[in-house]
Protein backbone atom coordinates (compact mmCIF):
# COMPACT_ATOMS: atom_id res chain seq x y z
CA UNK A 1 0.00 0.00 0.00
CA UNK A 2 1.23 3.74 -1.04
CA UNK A 3 0.79 6.02 2.22
CA UNK A 4 1.52 9.51 2.42
CA UNK A 5 3.11 10.54 5.46
CA UNK A 6 2.81 13.73 7.40
CA UNK A 7 5.81 15.64 5.30
CA UNK A 8 3.89 15.48 1.63
CA UNK A 9 1.18 17.46 0.39
CA UNK A 10 -1.19 16.18 -2.19
CA UNK A 11 -1.43 18.70 -4.95
CA UNK A 12 -4.97 18.99 -7.28
CA UNK A 13 -4.49 19.60 -10.89
CA UNK A 14 -6.91 22.41 -10.41
CA UNK A 15 -3.84 23.92 -8.27
CA UNK A 16 -1.80 23.37 -11.55
CA UNK A 17 -4.40 25.19 -13.15
CA UNK A 18 -3.46 28.20 -10.92
CA UNK A 19 0.49 27.68 -10.67
CA UNK A 20 1.03 27.53 -14.55
CA UNK A 21 -1.30 30.08 -15.97
CA UNK A 22 -1.83 34.20 -15.32
CA UNK A 23 -4.52 34.01 -12.48
CA UNK A 24 -4.99 36.14 -9.38
CA UNK A 25 -3.95 33.43 -7.16
CA UNK A 26 -0.71 32.64 -8.85
CA UNK A 27 1.84 34.53 -6.77
CA UNK A 28 0.08 33.76 -3.26
CA UNK A 29 0.18 29.85 -4.22
CA UNK A 30 3.98 30.11 -5.29
CA UNK A 31 4.53 31.36 -2.33
CA UNK A 32 2.94 28.83 -0.26
CA UNK A 33 4.63 25.84 -2.01
CA UNK A 34 7.97 27.65 -1.41
CA UNK A 35 7.01 28.01 2.30
CA UNK A 36 6.12 24.19 2.19
CA UNK A 37 8.94 23.11 0.43
CA UNK A 38 11.12 25.18 2.63
CA UNK A 39 9.76 23.33 5.51
CA UNK A 40 10.77 19.89 4.01
CA UNK A 41 7.56 19.51 2.43
CA UNK A 42 7.18 17.04 -0.47
CA UNK A 43 4.36 17.77 -3.20
CA UNK A 44 3.05 14.73 -4.54
CA UNK A 45 0.55 13.60 -6.96
CA UNK A 46 -1.28 10.66 -8.91
CA UNK A 47 0.81 9.48 -12.14
CA UNK A 48 -2.19 10.84 -14.28
CA UNK A 49 -1.71 14.88 -12.74
CA UNK A 50 -0.04 15.74 -15.66
CA UNK A 51 -3.04 14.50 -17.98
CA UNK A 52 -5.19 16.31 -15.74
CA UNK A 53 -3.53 19.45 -15.93
CA UNK A 54 -3.69 19.15 -19.61
CA UNK A 55 -7.08 18.06 -19.42
CA UNK A 56 -8.05 21.68 -17.35
CA UNK A 57 -5.97 23.88 -19.60
CA UNK A 58 -7.65 22.23 -22.83
CA UNK A 59 -10.80 22.99 -21.03
CA UNK A 60 -10.09 26.85 -20.67
CA UNK A 61 -8.57 27.04 -24.33
CA UNK A 62 -12.18 25.45 -25.56
CA UNK A 63 -13.68 28.09 -23.17
CA UNK A 64 -12.18 30.75 -24.35
CA UNK A 65 -10.37 31.82 -21.31
CA UNK A 66 -6.99 31.07 -22.40
CA UNK A 67 -5.15 31.56 -25.66
CA UNK A 68 -3.26 28.70 -27.57
CA UNK A 69 -0.17 30.07 -26.82
CA UNK A 70 -0.61 30.30 -22.55
CA UNK A 71 -1.86 26.58 -22.74
CA UNK A 72 1.17 25.34 -24.33
CA UNK A 73 3.69 27.27 -21.89
CA UNK A 74 1.44 26.42 -19.15
CA UNK A 75 1.75 22.80 -20.38
CA UNK A 76 5.51 22.82 -20.55
CA UNK A 77 5.74 24.41 -17.02
CA UNK A 78 3.72 21.49 -15.35
CA UNK A 79 6.22 18.97 -17.36
CA UNK A 80 9.34 21.13 -15.23
CA UNK A 81 6.94 21.07 -12.31
CA UNK A 82 9.02 19.65 -9.09
CA UNK A 83 6.53 16.91 -8.13
CA UNK A 84 6.46 13.25 -6.98
CA UNK A 85 4.07 11.39 -8.48
CA UNK A 86 2.34 8.01 -6.99
CA UNK A 87 1.03 5.61 -8.99
CA UNK A 88 -2.33 4.49 -6.93
CA UNK A 89 -2.79 1.20 -5.66
CA UNK A 90 -6.03 -0.29 -4.81
CA UNK A 91 -5.92 1.33 -1.10
CA UNK A 92 -5.65 4.76 -2.47
CA UNK A 93 -8.20 4.19 -4.76
CA UNK A 94 -10.73 3.13 -2.18
CA UNK A 95 -9.32 5.63 -0.01
CA UNK A 96 -10.14 8.25 -2.47
CA UNK A 97 -13.65 7.17 -2.98
CA UNK A 98 -14.46 6.81 0.77
CA UNK A 99 -13.01 10.71 0.93
CA UNK A 100 -15.32 11.97 -1.78
CA UNK A 101 -18.36 10.12 -0.30
CA UNK A 102 -17.82 11.57 2.69
CA UNK A 103 -16.95 14.83 1.11
CA UNK A 104 -19.92 14.90 -1.28
CA UNK A 105 -22.21 14.40 1.66
CA UNK A 106 -20.98 17.56 3.75
CA UNK A 107 -20.70 19.89 0.79
CA UNK A 108 -23.31 20.67 -1.76
CA UNK A 109 -21.94 19.80 -4.80
CA UNK A 110 -21.64 23.70 -6.69
CA UNK A 111 -19.67 24.29 -3.58
CA UNK A 112 -16.89 21.70 -4.13
CA UNK A 113 -13.37 22.89 -5.18
CA UNK A 114 -11.36 21.78 -7.72
CA UNK A 115 -10.48 18.76 -6.66
CA UNK A 116 -13.52 17.26 -7.24
CA UNK A 117 -15.65 19.44 -9.98
CA UNK A 118 -11.97 20.01 -12.28
CA UNK A 119 -13.42 23.14 -14.71
CA UNK A 120 -11.35 26.16 -14.49
CA UNK A 121 -15.15 28.13 -14.30
CA UNK A 122 -15.69 26.82 -10.95
CA UNK A 123 -12.06 26.72 -9.53
CA UNK A 124 -12.01 27.72 -5.90
CA UNK A 125 -7.99 27.55 -4.44
CA UNK A 126 -9.03 25.83 -0.65
CA UNK A 127 -8.21 23.38 0.73
CA UNK A 128 -11.03 20.56 0.31
CA UNK A 129 -9.60 18.35 3.19
CA UNK A 130 -10.06 21.49 6.07
CA UNK A 131 -14.19 21.71 4.92
CA UNK A 132 -14.31 17.98 6.35
CA UNK A 133 -14.55 16.73 9.74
Amino acid sequence: MTSLSSNQVVIDAGIGWRLFTPHPDQAMLEQQLSLQRAAGVRLVASTLWRYEVTRILTMALYFKQLTLHEVEAANRLSGLFDIDLIPPDADLVTAALAWTVRLRARIPHRQLPCITTMTPRACRFQCASSMVT
